[in-house]
């Protein structure tokens, strides 16, 4: 509680901006998704730290068609619809938007 995380180095070294969002899968795997001061996003799931584009990617290939599947898409969406609510990197916010029209 309090903790300041800007400028924190999470991985790749890519520095934290702010926090976009946080959900919990049913299953207790947490997703946090930081915007970047480099711009962009990206979440921290367990030791995976990607893109939402790269956690689509990884549920098409890893556990397609599953309950579990279902579940981290609507997060991953839940997510994007966070990016773009608070005007983080327009341009891969709009993408996102073509990509779901």
């Amino acid at each position: 509680r309090g903790a300041n995380l800007r400028g924190a180095n999470l991985g790749e070294g890519e520095k934290i901006e702010c926090l976009v969002a946080r959900a919990d899968r049913s299953d207790g795997y947490q997703f946090i998704a930081f915007a970047l001061e480099g711009g962009g996003v990206k979440i921290k799931a367990g030791c995976r730290w990607m893109t939402p584009a790269d956690y689509r990617e990884h549920v098409a290939d890893k556990y397609p068609d599953t309950d579990k599947a279902a579940e981290t898409l609507a997060i991953i969406t839940f997510i994007e619809t966070r990016i773009q609510q608070l005007g983080i990197d327009p341009p891969a916010a709009a993408a996102l938007t073509e990509q779901a029209a």
